[in-house]
């Protein structure tokens, strides 16, 4: 596969008062991909045919900020892989359309305890679910996380989920912790009970502390990052041969070393 990008990114800082406070951001990323037997050219269910795609892979609207020091929000609209060929989606925004990819308030009485409500990334990896695309110094996220023609690995709303999540900073900023309670997958078919998912995740910084939702893939020379980090997903579910539980695992260790010149 090859694939040229050009990016596009602008956003605004705004200040109310002391407690008031917001950003609204614009970024947008245009491609042309030439894919290798990405296609079923005659229908025999064979990808068999090369297509060239020219398409707007990622346009995203934000706005957060908080009300007050105790209560924050987010909302991000998106639009995804518009004029990819063979994909339309618009409930989710892919394809054409738009959605409310993630929207959200943070109840935050102490950084040790935030109440996230609403839709949101999984807490279960690093690389999709705690690090916004945004901030990759990639291209694209791996194609089993849903980059180039892949999918992501576990059931989602490309990449998030409806629900709560209680997270937060222990060991001064070392260790983090997020526990995701969630709708999951809700085909009347695999949910039929309209069983709730739980999904959670636990980070350990030796060096430098990561405290937010969204970390960074690199922290241009700012931050050295080692961390360690495991995460689960469970929800009961049917396959067709009765009552079985859907359950997932991650472990991952990310390392950013900044050099002496200050350079990634």
């Amino acid at each position: 596969m090859i694939w040229a990008a050009g990016t596009a990114r602008a956003g605004y800082k705004f200040k109310i008062n002391e407690a008031v406070k917001g950003e609204i951001g614009f970024w947008t990323q245009a491609w042309y991909q030439y894919a290798e037997n990405a296609s079923d050219g005659n229908g025999d269910g064979v990808l068999d045919t090369d297509v060239n795609d020219f398409m707007i892979r990622r346009a995203y609207f934000s706005i957060s900020g908080e009300a007050t020091p105790y209560l924050g929000f987010f909302t991000h609209i998106a639009a995804d892989r518009i004029g990819q060929d063979n994909l339309d989606d618009s409930s989710l925004g892919l394809g054409s359309g738009v959605a409310f990819r993630d929207i959200w308030i943070t109840l935050k009485p102490s950084d040790m305890l935030n109440v996230q409500v609403g839709r949101m990334y999984i807490p279960f990896t690093r690389n999709y679910g705690t690090t916004s695309t945004k901030a990759l110094l990639t291209t694209d996220l791996d194609w089993t996380q849903g980059g180039i023609r892949g999918n992501i690995f576990y059931p989602s709303k490309v990449g998030r989920d409806d629900g709560v999540t209680f997270w937060g900073n222990l060991m001064a900023g070392k260790f983090q912790y997020r526990f995701m309670v969630g709708e999951g997958v809700e085909n009347p078919t695999q949910n039929p009970d309209d069983n709730l998912r739980f999904a959670g995740r636990v980070s350990f910084n030796l060096f430098d502390p990561e405290t937010g939702w969204f970390n960074q893939g690199t922290y241009l020379g700012k931050k050295q990052i080692l961390a360690l980090g495991l995460g689960a997903d469970t929800q009961e579910l049917e396959f067709g041969a009765g009552t079985d539980d859907y359950f997932a695992w991650t472990a991952d260790i990310h390392y950013d070393q900044p050099y002496s010149n200050g350079g990634p």
